[in-house]
C-alpha cells in the first residue's frame, strides 16, 4: 500500500523514508496539498512498472499490426458493409448471452 506524505514532512524524513523503501519496500505518495508530485518505491517496483508498462506497448503494436493486415485482407469490403457485419455479430452475441 501506498502511504501519503505531505512533501514538507518528506524532506523533513527523507532519510527515513529511504530506509523504510530500501528495507521494507514501503511507497509513498508526495503530496502537495491534495496533488501527488511524486512517488518514492524500489527498484525493484520501478522495474516491474516500467516492463509492465513495456509489454503494454508491445501488446499495442502486435494489435496494430494484426489489425493493418486485416484490414489489407478486407480492403475491397466497403465500411457500410463492415459495420453491418460487425452490428449483426453483436446482436448474434447477445442473443447468445441471454440463452
Amino acid at each position: 500500500m501506498t502511504t501519503p506524505i505531505d512533501v514538507s514532512a518528506a524532506k523533513a524524513q527523507f532519510d527515513h523514508l529511504l530506509a523504510e523503501v530500501r528495507r521494507h519496500g514501503e511507497q509513498y505518495a508526495i503530496q502537495e496539498g491534495s496533488e501527488t508530485v511524486a512517488v518514492l518505491i524500489s527498484p525493484g517496483d520501478f522495474q516491474a512498472i516500467a516492463q509492465q508498462q513495456q509489454l503494454k506497448e508491445a501488446a499495442w503494436a502486435e494489435l496494430e499490426t494484426l489489425l493493418q493486415k486485416v484490414h489489407a485482407r478486407n480492403i475491397h469490403i466497403s465500411l457500410e458493409e463492415v459495420d453491418q457485419d460487425a452490428g449483426d455479430a453483436i446482436r448474434e452475441l447477445r442473443i447468445r448471452k441471454k440463452q
